[in-house]
Order: C-alpha cells, then structure tokens, then sequence
C-alpha cells in the first residue's frame, strides 16, 4: 500500500503554447497536475534540472498568456515576487528587492516575504516581465519554525531561457 503525499507549488507560463516554468523540487514526484481556470490538467515535464532546482513543464493548450522573461536587470531592483502560498486558492504577491547573488550569475537573490507554496512562482519587475523563478527560499530552519522566510533565491530568466532551449 502506497501513500502520495500533495504537493503544491506555483508556475508560469513562459511560451503561449503551453510551455511553463517552475521549480524543480516541485515536479520531483510522479502524477503531475496543473490547476487553470479551476481545472486540473495533466502535465509533463520537458527539461529539469536540480542543481539550479528549476523546471519546464508543459501542458497541452494554445494561446495562453505568458510572462515575458528578461535575461537582464539592474541591481537591487523592485519587484514582485507571485505564488500560492501555504496552500491558498488565490494568487499573493509580496513585493521586495532583486539583487545579483554573489554566487553565480544563475541566481537571484532576494528580500521579499516568501511561503512554502511560493515556489517556482515568478519574480516580475516593475515591467511586467519575470526576472526569474523562485526556487531556494534562504535558512529553511526559520521557514520551519514561523511558516515564511524574508530572504531567499530564484533562478535567473537567463537560466531559465537556456534551459527551454536545450529542450527544444
């Protein structure tokens, strides 16, 4: 006998065919749905990769609306970080600032108020555009003991775009 936990995380689509990203820990299990338009649909998984803990999924619609990635930004730049938070049917922003992470150029670093849930959400500029895909949230230990952390780290567009491309 098997039990399956739920998992829950957030995305967006990046290609008006369907094609979307999100985080990689959040597609690491089998049976994957996306809910749209209060629909569940299945999904596949086209390109993952765990070390940058992102992913491109796909489902099967056209002419969908789909957020613009932007390879470039500028240091400490204001934006807005989208998802489903802990579990809530409804989309949440926080706002916060982007900064280059010292890390590599495949990160994002940031100071926005952040949720289990939030995960694989993007992180959008004042332009409407995703500057990334929020992926590791920074000191798991105090998401652990209060529910949501100030600080953590997104995947860059850049990454993101070069990924989908490998799987094309």
């Amino acid at each position: 006998q098997s039990s399956q936990a739920l998992i829950s995380g957030s995305g967006f689509f990046i290609t008006s065919s369907g094609y979307i990203a999100t985080a990689a820990h959040v597609v690491r299990y089998s049976q994957l749905r996306v809910i749209i338009n209060d629909q569940s649909v299945p999904a596949y998984v086209i390109a993952v990769d765990y070390s940058k803990d992102v992913a491109i999924i796909k489902i099967p619609t056209h002419n969908q609306d789909f957020v613009t990635l932007n390879p470039n930004f500028v240091d400490r730049t204001q934006v807005a970080v989208m998802g489903y938070p802990l579990g809530v049917s409804d989309l949440r922003q926080t706002w916060g600032t982007a900064f280059h992470s010292g890390i590599t150029g495949s990160y994002v670093h940031l100071n926005a108020y952040i949720c289990p849930g939030n995960s694989g959400g993007p992180i959008i500029n004042n332009y409407g555009q995703s500057l990334g895909v929020l992926t590791n949230v920074y000191a798991a230990s105090i998401v652990h003991r209060y529910g949501c952390a100030v600080s953590g780290f997104g995947t860059s567009s850049q990454y993101v775009i070069n990924l989908a491309n490998r799987s094309n």
